[in-house]
């Protein structure tokens, strides 16, 4: 999919979960591979993902879909603003800003 992508010689590539059903080590690497390749090759990548943790760690900006919430920036504006905070009910998942994980309340 990704060598499609490139094979098309866009300036954008858009992708959908590009990483769905993988293993955390896979997830991880398809997203590094992600962020080369636009350092490499001035491309841009727009990505969806519910791999927020790994977004966080790896993405230049995101776009937080929150309902009529949504937010734009980079992951460390997105925490400071504390747009993380409200993506899910607090008692059942709690964001850590310090560690830029996400908790379930036992």
């Amino acid at each position: 999919m990704i060598a499609r992508a490139l094979a098309q010689d866009t300036s954008i590539i858009l992708l959908d979960e590009p990483t769905t059903h993988l293993d955390l080590y896979h997830k991880a690497n398809i997203l590094k591979l992600l962020k080369s390749i636009t350092y490499n090759t001035n491309k841009t990548v727009i990505f969806t993902t519910h791999e927020i943790e790994l977004g966080i760690q790896l993405c230049d900006k995101m776009l937080l879909l929150n309902n009529a919430n949504n937010s734009y920036g980079t992951p460390d504006e997105l925490i400071e603003e504390k747009h993380f905070n409200s993506l899910f009910p607090e008692d059942t998942v709690t964001f850590n800003a310090t560690t830029g994980t996400f908790r379930v309340k036992k």
